[in-house]
């Protein structure tokens, strides 16, 4: 009985010697690549690696790729923007200096404007909606009156400055490119170079102006360019209330 037990152990130690060895799936290892980086100004994130090979684990994805620009850094158009318009504008208000509208990082504070001009009397304001985004320039003020048409009204804000120039201040209505309108957003970097102003494309309108210490108060609209870095800025529901200031020379007297 011994040795017949023996005998089968030994059969079953050379059969099990003699059988292939169990498969066992091969990691596929890690991806093959980092995700691509973003365009700048808001490109898609890189696509991860590729998956292990078939019965392995799956390889490891590739890095998403970084959205372009750095932070504060606000190249690249309208890259992520939502889609805007120059209504109640025409296109024909755009030029090769307006392929885009300007992002949102270009229309935001901080700006070091805030320190420009004098403190705001009581009542005194700007505001207007910038491609969409509501903005106020209400900080402090440059207001300048020279007949008959060199009124001048600059208000800043903790997003920029924005001016009105190059009117009488009279009622009425007075359009491009009599008038003006300027934005800028003073910022080192590429918003260093972020000023836009109007060509043919704006209206300001005076509906109260006035004497010395009276205010002056309207609206205004329009379509800003700017050649530094190709975008266009639709200003909106525009308005203004300064306060007439006295004249310089009866300021030295």
């Amino acid at each position: 009985m011994v040795a017949v037990r023996r005998m089968v152990g030994a059969a079953a130690l050379l059969v099990s010697a003699c059988q292939a060895p169990a498969a066992h799936p091969v990691d596929g290892g890690p991806g093959t690549g980092d995700g691509q980086a973003g365009a700048p100004g808001g490109g898609a994130p890189g696509a991860g690696g590729a998956a292990g090979a078939l019965g392995g684990a799956p390889g490891a994805g590739g890095a998403a790729g970084a959205v372009g620009g750095a932070p504060g850094d606000c190249l690249g158009g309208a890259s992520g923007e939502p889609t805007l318009t120059t209504d109640p504008w025409p296109t024909s208000c755009l030029s090769f200096y307006g392929r885009f509208p300007a992002s949102a990082c270009l229309l935001t504070g901080p700006s070091a404007s805030t320190g420009f001009g004098t403190p705001a009397m009581s009542g005194e304001m700007i505001s207007a909606t910038l491609n969409g985004l509501p903005r106020s320039f209400s900080s402090s003020f440059d207001v300048s009156f020279a007949d008959p048409t060199g009124v001048r009204i600059f208000g800043y804000g903790d997003d920029g400055e924005l001016g009105l120039s190059a009117f009488p201040a009279a009622p009425g209505r007075y359009d491009c490119p009599n008038a003006e309108i300027d934005f800028g957003d003073v910022w080192p970097g590429s918003r260093a170079t972020n000023t836009a102003t109007s060509s043919s494309c704006c209206t300001i309108e005076v509906t109260a102006a006035g004497g010395v210490g009276e205010p002056i108060v309207g609206t205004f609209s329009g379509i800003l360019l700017n050649e530094s870095l190709n975008v266009w800025v639709n200003v909106e529901a525009g308005s203004f209330r300064v306060i007439r200031p006295s004249p310089p020379d009866a300021a030295a007297d």
